[in-house]
């Protein structure tokens, strides 16, 4: 089973997330509401998984992604954003993320996003 850490300032966008990855049976580890505790909780919890809100009032995603890339490479970052820009896209995957889902998003592009995990990540089918 993958540890999962869902990051998002929004706690009503932190709760759908985490509802829909629980009906798909993957339990969240931990979640953060801010940059400052996301990079902890990597440090703390070393995830396989970690969905990762863009705009946060602390610090933006993408300068967290890179400190979290550093820390742990291995990480699967799914970068998440109520505003989709090709730049922000494009600067996510620079960075290491391994993909990029635009809310509102629905339970079939989170699957599609799982389900990449789960290819790109053996070990994530044999838990």
């Amino acid at each position: 089973m993958p540890r999962i850490i869902v990051v998002d300032d929004e706690e009503l966008a932190r709760d759908y997330l985490k509802s829909m990855l629980s009906e798909l049976g993957l339990p969240v580890a931990y979640e953060a509401s801010n940059a400052a505790d996301a990079m902890q909780a990597v440090m703390s919890y070393q995830p396989d998984l970690l969905f990762l809100d863009i705009e946060m009032p602390d610090k933006n995603g993408i300068e967290v992604l890179k400190h979290i890339k550093q820390a742990h490479a291995g990480c699967f970052v799914i970068m998440v954003s109520g505003h989709s820009t090709f730049e922000n896209l494009r600067d996510a995957m620079d960075h290491g993320a391994a993909s990029f889902i635009v809310k509102p998003y629905t339970r079939k592009k989170l699957e599609q996003v799982i389900k990449l995990y789960q290819d790109q990540t053996p070990a994530a089918n044999t838990a």
